[in-house]
């Protein structure tokens, strides 16, 4: 029940399909580039079907979007959009140039251009909404404990939860100054957590991710935490261009696909920041392992 209630919080309550362009998220092309459910030529001929309706999703995102958005909000939109389009015009194409087959090709070519202008004309839009966006994005005090109730039955007080909050925050700056006495002694946590964070994986995120994986795997073989159902093993790849928004999620195939792995992205740093920024971005091998954890 409180899965349903979830998900009618975010349309009844929240409102998400006419507050926040993440909702639309899910009208990316991913399933079929990723996904190898069927044969690339299969996948292509199912993608030109999608990029031809993609004008019709983005005219109908417009037309629901109540406006002034939230300049974050605004700004997320703006990034997946353009960034759709960009992974459209630059990484499709190549993802299907082995398929054989001109007219396929042509019709795919023709879907595949229109779909790029149509995401480049939501992002633009979105881009048009920052100079009127609001910072009104929070939900308020009721809003919010209604999601708490809907989505997790929690009906504990906000001065309790902040007071439970409150208690574990200390709680962890204490371990964390501990810890930090025999990792980095006589230094301050904050120089601490720098030198732990200064502490790069090799070959960047997604490479010590990789790395990481393997490493995941046997230690709950070797500590017997919980059994491994199968041989599949989670891959590990650079995030598409619209999804960079994010730094780290993972795509898990259906209950009913079968032999299809589950892929964990882990977005790059953007280059057009300076190499200091970028070098920053990437987190240190201990946070990139609670990432690890967190998501395979």
């Amino acid at each position: 029940m409180a899965v349903i209630d979830e998900q009618l919080f975010s349309l009844d309550e929240a409102r998400l399909p006419f507050t926040n362009p993440v909702f639309y998220g899910a009208i990316g092309p991913d399933v079929y580039l990723s996904r190898e459910y069927a044969p690339l030529e299969k996948r292509m001929k199912a993608y030109t079907v999608y990029a031809n309706n993609v004008p019709v999703a983005v005219g109908q995102i417009i037309e629901n979007m109540e406006t002034p958005l939230p300049k974050t909000f605004a700004e997320v939109g703006k990034r997946i959009s353009h960034g759709l389009a960009t992974h459209m015009s630059d990484g499709v194409p190549g993802i299907f140039s082995g398929v054989d087959d001109t007219t396929l090709q042509s019709e795919f070519s023709i879907a595949n251009g229109i779909a790029t202008a149509s995401m480049k004309k939501l992002g633009d839009w979105y881009e048009s909404q920052i100079e009127t966006a609001t910072d009104d994005y929070a939900l308020g005090e009721e809003q919010y404990k209604k999601m708490l109730w809907m989505s997790e039955r929690v009906n504990t007080t906000l001065d309790e939860l902040e007071t439970i909050a409150l208690a574990d925050l200390d709680r962890n700056t204490k371990d964390l100054a501990k810890a930090c006495e025999e990792f980095a002694p006589g230094e301050s946590i904050t120089d601490c957590v720098a030198k732990a964070q200064a502490d790069k994986p090799e070959g960047g995120a997604v490479e010590g991710a990789r790395n990481q994986l393997s490493d995941l795997k046997q230690f709950l073989i070797d500590n017997n935490l919980v059994s491994i159902p199968g041989d599949e093993e989670s891959l590990v790849d650079e995030a598409p261009p619209h999804n960079r928004w994010n730094f780290a999620y993972i795509e898990i195939p259906g209950p009913y696909e079968k032999g299809l792995p589950s892929i964990y992205y882990i977005a790059p740093p953007d280059p057009s920041w300076s190499k200091e920024e970028q070098r920053n971005y990437v987190p240190g091998k201990s946070d990139l392992m609670f990432t690890s954890v967190h998501e395979v």
